[in-house]
């Protein structure tokens, strides 16, 4: 079995296209196709359901999606501890993180942190869903929920408050809510239903009862966006929400504390460079000002 078969097998399952697939291994598609129905040869299985519309897995082909994860995630791993640490750290270090939080916050830090560490590179894993700590895909991980499986070591690095807020747009033309019941004339904007586990979903839903969102969403960025175009109220980060110039609504009431988790595989080569990493986002999230 090959490796690059592999790599091809996993492009396709994601892309759910072939011609995608290519696109983003920067070969064509009848080169990927090789690759699938090479590895379909070699395991005796079909892995791909061809339609018109894509490919979709078989149920062999989402078993073999598991260990094809596996592998990666292996590899990836190894490639990170074979990294030479010289006294100037050197290597790559993959970041997981809510996708506003790297956006708003991590991203624009970085160019200070860059400017000390020039031999470091980042991978940036910017998305609200957990990713999966059991499979190691990342050698730190930024969350707000702390999990209870996965192999890292895992400490609170700070707190992120967040409140409702709304475009002075929006509330120029519908009104300010006054009290939690108010929010029933109100348009709302919330997680998709794949997302209720989510903190700030399940404290929309205490506020409002039974009046549900007019748009969900299933990431923090488009959320953060529908707000400032005047869509509706949504709970946002405060110190993010402020800096765009959104209104917090009921103000009165004590804001969302969201627990900030850091966690580092121990897996992971513990070099410098990820200390580095480490002691930057410890840093960056130690701001009072997060917490207002």
């Amino acid at each position: 079995m090959h490796l690059e078969d592999i790599r091809f097998f996993l492009a396709v399952a994601r892309a759910g296209n072939l011609s995608e697939a290519a696109l983003q291994m920067e070969v064509s598609a009848s080169t990927a196709s090789r690759h699938i129905e090479r590895l379909e040869h070699q395991l005796q299985q079909i892995l791909f359901i061809r339609r018109h519309d894509g490919y979709r897995l078989t149920q062999a082909g989402t078993s073999v999606m598991a260990s094809a994860e596996r592998i990666e995630a292996q590899v990836l791993a190894l490639k990170r501890e074979l990294e030479v640490e010289t006294e100037e750290p050197r290597g790559i270090v993959r970041l997981a993180t809510p996708e506003l939080l790297a956006h708003e916050i991590i991203l624009p830090a970085l160019p200070t942190f860059r400017a000390a560490n020039p031999g470091i590179m980042m991978e940036l894993v910017a998305d609200v869903r957990p990713v999966s700590l059991k499979k190691r895909t990342a050698d730190i991980v930024l969350r707000t929920v702390r999990p209870n499986d996965g192999e890292y070591k895992m400490h609170r690095i700070g707190r992120l408050a967040a409140a409702l807020f709304g475009s002075s747009a929006y509330l120029q033309l519908h009104g300010e809510p006054r009290e939690p019941r108010d929010l029933a004339s109100h348009a709302l904007i919330g997680w998709d239903h794949e997302l209720r586990f989510l903190v700030m979903s399940r404290w929309l839903t205490e506020l409002a009862g039974e009046h549900e969102p007019w748009l969900r969403t299933s990431n923090f960025t488009a959320q953060y966006l529908a707000c400032r175009a005047g869509l509706g109220l949504a709970v946002l980060p405060s110190l993010i929400a402020k800096n765009a110039g959104l209104r917090r609504v009921l103000p009165h009431l004590p804001p969302l504390q969201l627990d900030l988790w850091l966690l580092v595989s121990i897996d992971t080569n513990q070099g410098e460079r990820v200390k580095r990493v480490v002691g930057f986002l410890n840093d960056l999230f130690s701001n009072p000002a997060l917490l207002e």
